[in-house]
């Protein structure tokens, strides 16, 4: 808690929500000596878990999409690579301006704000290569590179911006100072011959793991039957117990071959001896199709 303080709090955060009264007294008491004046901590008590009432699944999910939305219409397109990470603007259906050269720098604009906010959120370091929309005017390609910059001072790693060329090739630096969000929520994909990248188990299985807290704090069910991806099923099996323990309910995990790498399902749910005879019942089935 403390590093996590230390490496994300400042002046531009107003607020911190912690739904664990020990961490919260850490934080308040890491906020009162270092930042008397603000952000404020608040102790969230709500019976819908944390990530489901402030919609955070939803947006670790947006922070791991290569395409990025822009409220215009406009969109980024982020791929990472060891090297380097490139960024793509894209004007999509972003046709409102009277002319092209005020669309163009309009989305270019847009983006820019948007690409100062996504290297913080998914903590990118390095090269990073910005390909925005050609502009022809050199008076636009000013204004876009110092409202870049302007962006980019809220970053406490203070990125280096590089000029911008006249096809609107924009390269900056940022320091790496912790592994980036890419990288700790996922790994490479041992379907496809890591060519691609899939969800991390553990992350999978912390998502699963809020599930069940959500389903269990909405009916007096006793026992709960949950599917997943076989691979998941086998993963599972190191924390079920802690889970029944933590829960106060049995819980089985039946494994779906068919299932894609992160899915997840409730199946069945209720007492005991019948979510048992329905577990039964899909292990028999599935080492029948294996």
């Amino acid at each position: 808690m403390g590093r996590i303080l230390r490496d994300n709090v400042s002046g531009h955060i107003d607020e911190i929500i912690i739904d664990d009264a020990e961490e919260f007294e850490q934080a308040q008491n890491f906020v009162e000596r270092f930042f008397p004046e603000r952000p404020s901590v608040q102790l969230y008590s709500g019976v819908t878990p944390i990530f489901d009432y402030f919609g955070i699944e939803s947006e670790i999910a947006k922070a791991l999409d290569r395409k990025v939305w822009l409220r215009s219409g406009a969109y980024l397109v982020i791929d990472q690579t060891e090297a380097l990470t490139v960024i793509d603007v894209n004007s999509g259906k972003f046709t409102s301006a009277s002319n092209m050269r005020q669309t163009t720098l309009a989305t270019n604009l847009e983006a820019a704000e948007e690409i100062a906010r996504q290297l913080r959120l998914r903590s990118i370091g390095g090269i990073v290569i910005v390909d925005f929309i050609d502009m022809e005017f050199s008076e636009d390609r000013r204004e876009l590179l110092a409202s870049f910059e302007k962006f980019l001072r809220n970053d406490r790693l203070k990125p280096r911006v590089f000029s911008i060329t006249q096809l609107g090739l924009v390269e900056l630096t940022r320091k790496r100072e912790r592994p980036d969000l890419r990288s700790v929520l996922t790994r490479n994909c041992p379907i496809c011959g890591d060519n691609g990248f899939v969800e991390r188990e553990e992350n999978i299985a912390i998502n699963i793991k809020r599930f069940i807290r959500k389903i269990t704090t909405a009916n007096n069910s006793h026992a709960f039957l949950i599917q997943t991806s076989a691979h998941m099923a086998n993963y599972l099996s190191n924390y079920i117990d802690n889970w029944e323990e933590e829960f106060g309910r049995k819980i089985f995990v039946a494994p779906v071959y068919e299932f894609a790498w992160n899915k997840y399902r409730l199946e069945y749910q209720g007492d005991l001896t019948h979510t048992k005879e329905r577990y039964q019942e899909l292990i028999h089935s599935a080492k029948s199709n294996a």
